[in-house]
């Protein structure tokens, strides 16, 4: 008897499978470590809670792998990019000046990555939202408690909350995300009690963004409602067959405008500078961003190695006009990875776009963008643990099974056209 034959028999690997995406999702919001505890760790420390979570997702999600091989290589053969951006993270461990670091936060997005994988190929599609829904949910009631009634919730230096995260930046992020899975969560409710559950989420998460006083977590709340408002747009003004060309010019003049106030804006400076206390260098990120380019140049091409540069031996003291962060995810990538590195994660992202038209699934298009707007003043984008890796991989390996689940049925729909346009031309002939 072979060795699938023998784990299919004695394991329910649905359940197994079950079991990892809801410690996945836990440990992705809530984390593994004590809360409102801000002391910054020793470098190189390992947090053992962390260790053995991610150990254990790992091996049990590997053995699902081992069963279900089959359809996992299947699926990656057909998805490709996102797998091969993160092989190319993990193996960047063998160039990387702390090989043991980079190798352990890069096994942890790999971890991320395997068992959402297997999860959206075992696991009902509407028990994965259940799940996500229940600890979302919670997530939600203690921050609001805690804002409440622990001092620690809120931050200090700014007087905002900051909830069960390091500070209100944080906050706000994660309660973007919240706002993004609770609309997933009213766009797949099948019953009216559970759209009144999702829409109290989605307005609840929209006030603790819009109090966090977090300039990046208010514009991407602003772009997640205007890019939803467009193609909104774009589906009303269909049959008459101007809706896209329509939508798209309104596109445009949102960029625009974006990209205006972005480079030069009185209106923008006033708001910015007296509502959130910030100048239009993003509280000087823009000179770290300078700052950073001379960093990547040094290794250009394949970069330092995966999430290997901050909070490392030696790197504090001699990157200490930078601080410990690019406060840009695009620019730590490019670092980490080099060239190479963001050219796979821009093939990533383009593949995605691309996927998610294709097959009419224009809120993929909208959540991405927003992961992609936070990470232009923070540096959130693929690492290897947290609740914005989380998001980022499950939309993106779920939109690429949509896609792939929608392609099969456009081609069982042509074939079966094909066969009826002959059957009727027998038919008729006789």
């Amino acid at each position: 008897m072979s060795l699938k034959r023998i784990l299919n028999n004695v394991l329910e690997y649905n359940n197994i499978a079950l079991i990892n995406f809801t410690i996945l999702v836990f440990v992705s919001f809530f984390g593994t470590s004590e809360p409102f505890v801000y002391e910054r760790s020793a470098f190189g420390s390992t947090n053992p809670v962390n260790q053995i979570v991610y150990t254990f997702l790992f091996l049990s999600s590997f053995l699902l792998v081992i069963i279900k091989r089959d359809d996992v290589f299947s699926f990656i053969q057909k998805e490709k990019y996102l797998t091969i951006f993160i092989l190319y993270a993990v193996l960047s461990a063998i160039w990387a000046d702390y090989p043991a670091i980079s190798f352990r936060r890069s096994f942890q997005l790999y971890t991320v990555f395997q068992v959402v994988l297997t999860s959206l190929i075992l696991i009902d599609f509407y028990k994965q939202l259940k799940v996500i829904k229940i600890i979302i949910t919670l997530y939600t009631i203690v921050s609001a408690i805690s804002i409440l009634v622990v001092p620690e919730a809120i931050d200090p230096a700014f007087g905002s909350p900051r909830g069960l995260t390091g500070q209100k930046n944080s906050f706000a992020q994660m309660f973007v995300l919240i706002f993004l899975l609770y609309l997933i969560l009213n766009q797949f409710s099948k019953d009216n009690f559970n759209k009144i559950i999702t829409l109290g989420g989605i307005i609840i998460s929209a006030f603790f963004v819009i109090i966090s006083l977090s300039t990046t977590g208010l514009m991407a709340l602003l772009y997640i409602f205007a890019l939803m408002g467009i193609f909104k747009i774009d589906t009303l003004f269909k049959d008459l067959r101007i809706g896209r060309t329509f939508s798209l010019f309104l596109l445009f003049i949102l960029l625009s405008f974006a990209i205006l106030f972005s480079l030069n804006s009185d209106f923008l400076e006033i708001v910015v500078s007296q509502y959130f206390g910030k100048d239009l260098t993003f509280t000087g990120r823009t000179e770290k961003w300078i700052m950073m380019m001379d960093q990547i140049s040094r290794h250009f091409w394949f970069g330092c190695g995966y999430d290997s540069f901050w909070d490392v031996p030696g790197n504090l003291n001699a990157f200490f006009e930078i601080g410990n962060s690019a406060h840009n995810g695009f620019v730590e990538i490019f670092n980490e990875l080099g060239f190479v590195g963001f050219s796979l994660m821009f093939l990533v992202i383009i593949n995605h776009f691309i996927k998610a038209f294709k097959s009419k699934r224009i809120f993929n298009v909208v959540a991405l963008t927003a992961i992609l707007l936070l990470n232009l003043t923070e540096s959130t984008l693929f690492r290897g643990r947290g609740a914005l890796s989380f998001v980022l991989i499950w939309i993106l390996l779920f939109n690429s099974l949509e896609y792939f689940r929608f392609q099969q049925m456009k081609n069982f729909s042509t074939v079966f056209n094909y066969k009826k346009s002959i059957m009727t031309n027998k038919l008729t002939e006789v």
